[in-house]
């Protein structure tokens, strides 16, 4: 049988290892964001080359006729 202050640890062991998973859980998505902004990131400095490329093509035609 337990003794009184084991079982009275217990609760707090419990939600201590609770918390562990929940940050690990935590730090797992926080990766996936990070991974998924970056990403983003590289589509918008694509699109904003793309689209300095198709402006200065714009003016071109603009200022040539």
């Amino acid at each position: 049988m337990r003794k009184q202050s084991e079982i009275s640890k217990l609760p707090i062991e419990l939600e201590l290892e609770t918390h562990i998973y929940e940050e690990i859980s935590l730090r797992s998505e926080n990766r996936r964001l990070e991974s998924e902004v970056n990403e983003y990131k590289q589509q918008l400095q694509k699109i904003t080359k793309e689209n300095e490329v198709l402006t200065k093509q714009k003016e071109q035609i603009f200022f040539r006729v």
